[in-house]
């Protein structure tokens, strides 16, 4: 990307953000009122929601939303914003991207009873996916697509902190866990990706395009996929029994909005696409470029 790209920033109180992307190289900063649609020229308008409670990190946590005339994107991220009813005003939207997942240590990291680990786990689980699916209620988005998690451990040691059984006092739901748990609760818009997916919204309608046909098969065989053959040290003593490898979902055999290595729900012809991000951990923080008639636009 060039650094003469113009950066988009979220109305921080702090300008630690801009000061650490002028360290890299970017010399070219826009900053966005907080929660208000801004015209960028060529048919394309953003508006950053930006949130700077204690839980939102030392400099704070934003959503951005995008909308080029063909369609209406909201990136939420992991961000927990509470201006629910501006946001939804920036719309109607295609699709809204969203964390779904613990994005905290607690209470695996913790040196606590195995029992308590347990029932703090299950509430970590249970009450991260509802707090995700007020977000989708609120919002009312046409596709819904899961991402910014879960946390990806790679290590031997903490290997089995990944969501590999569906143990319901694990705090890490990996995507197909928040799919169904979306389709049990009335909402069927749930869209499922891996690493290389691409999707494309216009107008309401939405092509999926999978990097191969089996795209699927890391959720189907977690264990088997990830080459491990033993429940990692760190977590083994503190799991309860379990069946053995998480048989697939029912979202697996017939994914939303996808099968395959292509689905075309519509016949779209606009230009609004997003690509998920290539990364060990199968997924990635936001990284969206927005393409106008003055120029390109980023916001990271």
């Amino acid at each position: 990307m060039g650094r003469d790209t113009t950066v988009l920033l979220p109305d921080y109180p702090l300008d630690d953000l801009r000061d650490a992307l002028a360290a890299l190289g970017f010399t070219r900063f826009r900053h966005l009122p907080n929660g208000e649609p801004v015209d960028l020229g060529g048919g394309l308008r953003a508006a950053i929601t930006a949130v700077s409670a204690p839980v939102d990190g030392p400099i704070g946590d934003s959503a951005l939303a995008v909308a080029d005339g063909t369609a209406c994107i909201l990136d939420q991220n992991d961000a927990r914003p509470l201006q629910a009813e501006q946001i939804a005003a920036f719309g109607p939207y295609d699709a809204h991207f969203l964390q779904f997942s613990s994005a905290t240590w607690w209470p695996l990291a913790y040196d606590l009873p195995a029992r308590a680990k347990a029932v703090y786990g299950r509430a970590a689980r249970r009450n991260g996916l509802a707090r995700a699916q007020r977000f989708v209620e609120q919002v009312g988005a046409r596709h819904v697509v899961p991402n910014a998690g879960p946390a990806c451990s790679l290590d031997d040691d903490l290997f089995d902190f990944n969501d590999l059984r569906g143990e319901d006092h694990n705090p890490f739901p990996d995507q197909s866990v928040f799919v169904d748990h979306l389709h049990r609760n009335g909402h069927p818009e749930a869209v499922l990706t891996v690493p290389g997916t691409v999707l494309e919204f216009t107008r309401g309608r939405c092509e999926v395009r999978h990097p191969a046909p089996d795209a699927f098969t890391p959720f189907r065989d977690r264990r088997r996929t990830c080459g491990r053959t033993r429940p990692g040290p760190g977590h083994g003593s503190n799991r309860s029994a379990g069946p053995g490898d998480r048989p697939g979902h029912a979202s697996m055999s017939s994914p939303p909005c996808g099968t395959g290595s292509s689905r075309c729900c519509g016949s779209p012809t606009g230009s609004a696409r997003v690509s998920a991000g290539r990364c060990a951990a199968g997924t990635a923080n936001r990284a969206v470029t927005a393409s106008g008639s003055n120029g390109t636009w980023w916001s990271g």
